[in-house]
């Protein structure tokens, strides 16, 4: 009969055994060029993320999606509103995009042979040479472990960003895509001519040197015309729009200016400078809104 072995004198199987120094160093370059590869992998998809923020923002920019965010936000439409909701997400988007995109520089460590700081403060390719044949494998498994938890940090913040970036980003093209398809079907001839007679309106008053209160009652209700256009508008109408506006950014600064003389008459000769500014853009103003109309004419015509 053989003879057993006493109690707690068992020899340990293999895979009880403690790792080797070996097999823990496999493991850790292993665990390395993971983290390595997903740390590439959330950069890929924070680029793709960015490059489709930017391309959406570009798009809604060339069809005119964003030009009625201006001006006072109580005068907006709701597709405006949305419109303005939905490029903040993009923003967001691109902005947490291009934060994960940046470089992050992280050790939990002041010194050692993997983090690329470490080995340049070394301060020699001898210097590192050296150390590195001295180290033991107690500080060699330090090191590595230690650098492959810094990536898993790293990983962990981008990964949780590119989440947040992917969440936004599409909330905010969704609701670019409601502001879009959600516009009310306005007559953009109709809102032209609005304008066209509000513009008549102020030229009149501005040729006429109309009281002040007046012309500016005129010249408010050119700006509620032109707030109220249609988005977007058609591409043939685009530029007849922008010479009204022009004239009607010509004729507000021309009544700031008037206010601010009533507020604090000069006390110097009144045909200073300021005076001959207050002459040109009231010529510029008439000169754009009279161009504008006579523009308005001709296309009307042509219909």
């Amino acid at each position: 009969m053989p003879e057993l072995e006493p109690e707690g004198r068992a020899e340990p199987a293999d895979w009880e055994k403690p790792s080797s120094v070996e097999s823990v160093l496999t493991f850790l370059l292993r665990e390395h060029e993971y983290l390595s590869d997903a740390i590439t992998f959330a950069d890929q998809k924070a680029g793709v993320v960015f490059a489709i923020a930017v391309g959406a923002m570009t798009l809604g920019a060339n069809m005119h999606q964003y030009d009625g965010i201006a001006g006072d936000p109580f005068d907006w439409a709701r597709q405006n509103v949305i419109a303005a909701v939905g490029i903040i997400g993009i923003l967001a988007a691109a902005a947490i995009t291009f934060g994960i995109l940046l470089p992050r520089f992280r050790s939990g460590q002041s010194t050692g042979v993997v983090y690329w700081q470490h080995l340049v403060d070394h301060g020699s390719s001898q210097m590192y040479s050296g150390n590195i044949q001295i180290i033991t494998d107690r500080e060699l498994i330090r090191d590595v472990s230690s650098h492959c938890y810094d990536l898993a940090a790293i990983a962990r913040t981008k990964f949780s960003l590119t989440r947040w970036a992917l969440w936004t980003g599409a909330i905010g093209g969704l609701l670019t895509i409601v502001a879009f398809t959600s516009t009310e079907p306005v007559d953009a001839q109709n809102a032209l001519s609005n304008i066209d007679r509000a513009a008549v309106k102020v030229l009149v008053g501005l040729e006429l040197n109309r009281p002040h209160l007046q012309l500016t009652e005129d010249i408010t209700a050119l700006g509620v015309e032109i707030r109220a256009r249609p988005q977007p508008l058609p591409a043939s109408q685009t530029k007849l729009f922008n010479q009204f506006a022009n004239g009607y950014r010509a004729a507000s600064d021309l009544i700031r200016i008037q206010a601010s003389e009533s507020a604090a008459p000069l006390a110097s000769d009144p045909h200073a400078q300021p005076a001959v500014s207050k002459f040109k853009l009231q010529h510029d103003a008439m000169r754009l809104l009279e161009q504008a109309h006579k523009s308005y004419g001709e296309v009307h015509a042509e219909k």
